[in-house]
This record gives structure tokens, sequence and C-alpha cells, in this order.
């Protein structure tokens, strides 16, 4: 509901949040963005949803915690550590959609998800 008053303008953003997460229970739990499945094998972001092997579900994971804690960005070697792997992270991802989209990256080898 908007509110407007001669000093303010307010908006209730309440009702457009449960329109956006309707009745879909993924959404629950993290809000109406995102939700990733235990294990990280699978992510459903907006109206996309994502699949991963194992050790792309282990850079997401990196990725995520990094995100929780407020390091919004990993470095290329960190990941690779993280995940215990030798290949960049666009070598593991490949042709996955979610590279790119979800998986934002720069130049200079850091990582973040685009939540």
């Amino acid at each position: 509901m908007l509110h407007i008053s001669v000093t303010q303008v307010s908006l209730d953003e309440g009702p457009f949040y449960a329109a956006l997460r309707g009745s879909d229970h993924r959404f629950r739990a993290e809000g109406i963005g995102f939700v990733f499945s235990p294990g990280f094998r699978s992510a459903a972001v907006g109206d996309q949803e994502y699949s991963f092997t194992d050790k792309q579900a282990q850079v997401i994971e990196a990725l995520y915690d990094a995100w929780r804690s407020g390091n919004l960005r990993l470095h290329q070697t960190e990941i690779q550590g993280k995940a215990d792997t030798s290949q960049r992270v666009g070598q593991l991802f490949g042709d996955n959609p979610a590279y790119g989209v979800l998986i934002k990256y720069e130049g200079s080898g850091y990582y973040w998800l685009d939540l």
C-alpha cells in the first residue's frame, strides 16, 4: 500500500513480497529471491533453476558462505582451495547457465554470487 502525506511518501512492501513469493514453498526459507538445496547441488534463483555437479556445488557453497559472512567476493585461488581443485571456475562451470548469471566474475580473478 502507498502512503502519501505532505512531508513524505512511504510504501508498505509486504503485499509486494507476498505476491512475488506466491505459493511456492521453496522461497519461504531464504525469502523471495533464492534457495539452495542441501549440499548445494541445485538452486532456485528468482524464476531460474540451476543444477550443479559435485565440484560445482563446492564452489557454490564457498561463494555462498562468503556472501553470508559479508565477504562478497572470493579470489580464484581461495575458491580452488575450498573446492579442492586445480581447475579454474570458468573451466568447472563450462556451459552451465549459472555461470555469468548467478556466478559473476571480473578480470582480476574475483568471483561472487549475484543474489
